[in-house]
């Protein structure tokens, strides 16, 4: 299997033909050649989402993206590092996570989608260890903390990823940034990608996201919402919980769309099943709203919104925003 779109006619083709169309496109090389772990703990082909396949059509040279939890960026940003190492002798490339665990995790994780590449197709590694991948073809992938502005400036990097940089701490986003921003390599193929949950404004992210959403920067801003597809899959398990939860509270009847708040309503007039709505009323049992939009936005105005600044109340904020009629446009 290793079609995508248009890209293979449906002519009989060579081995030789199909590893030179896979070999050219990362969401076929992927899907064909790598697995990941999912939530059930089970190894699967990584099949690139909507969401994922959407940035990867459209990112720029400089990215920064704002979501809700667990649309697979990281894993995402791993495989096509292993992608373009594969394919570039000689390139570097670098994830950047906030804390120890977290690196020595996303690292696990490399490893993995590395070791699933089928022998015939994997370029052999020189060394794994310290957080590092280094192949025999001179490529390295390197997996390290936030931790001074000098990160990167050792050499130069073809693709960067910072992860969570809204949790960086100490205000090291900036200064990571200035370091990582100089050792990007001055190609047109080279991207540097940012992205985060919210941690509330007035941190180095907020700022940097919101002068993208508007046009001032040099950073190309991207929103995915918490209803997401690559959630769906990620909360599979947690969302058939959530479905027998409330059936359980509600006579054995599932959610009706009859029954929905003005306010989830607009969700799913926007894509959100009812499923994923049960799931939401699911979480909100142990956890404020507020703690909901940060973790799980459905807008970029949520995200950031935050009960404890400012003197008008949130929620009425966010309900002057989420029911804004359209602009009027002119017909003259």
């Amino acid at each position: 299997e290793f079609k995508r779109g248009d890209k293979v006619s449906k002519k009989k083709l060579t081995t030789a033909q199909k590893l030179k169309i896979i070999n050219s496109d990362p969401v076929l090389w992927l899907s064909n050649f790598v697995k990941i772990i999912d939530n059930e703990g089970k190894e699967v082909p990584f099949k690139v989402n909507k969401e994922q396949l959407d940035f990867v059509e459209n990112m720029d040279k400089f990215n920064i993206i704002l979501k809700g939890r667990q649309i697979g960026f990281t894993t995402l940003a791993l495989g096509l590092m292993l992608y373009y190492a594969h394919q570039n002798k000689n390139t570097n490339y670098m994830l950047i996570s906030y804390d120890t665990d977290s690196v020595n995790n996303i690292f696990n994780k490399l490893k993995l989608m590395y070791e699933s590449i089928p022998d015939k197709y994997r370029v052999k590694s020189k060394r794994d260890n310290r957080n590092e991948l280094v192949l025999e073809n001179g490529s390295r992938i390197s997996v390290k903390i936030a931790s001074h502005k000098s990160l990167g400036r050792s050499f130069t990097c073809q693709f960067i990823h910072i992860s969570e940089m809204a949790f960086f701490q100490d205000g090291a986003g900036k200064d990571v940034l200035v370091g990582l921003e100089q050792s990007l390599a001055k190609n047109t193929q080279s991207r540097i990608v940012i992205e985060s949950t919210a941690n509330g404004v007035g941190n180095a992210y907020y700022d940097l996201y919101q002068n993208a959403n508007k046009g001032r920067s040099k950073y190309k801003g991207f929103f995915y919402h918490w209803f997401a597809d690559g959630a769906k899959n990620q909360f599979k398990h947690e969302l058939d919980l959530a479905e027998h939860w409330y059936k359980s509270e509600n006579k054995g009847v599932r959610l009706n769309p009859k029954e929905l708040t003005p306010y989830e309503k607009n969700l799913y007039d926007k894509g959100c099943t009812l499923k994923q709505l049960m799931w939401r009323q699911w979480k909100l049992q142990d956890m404020s709203e507020e703690a909901f939009r940060q973790e799980f936005p459905s807008t970029v105005e949520e995200a950031f919104i935050s009960t404890d600044i400012g003197v008008f109340d949130s929620e009425v904020i966010l309900e002057r925003y989420n029911y804004l009629p359209k602009p009027i446009t002119s017909t003259n």
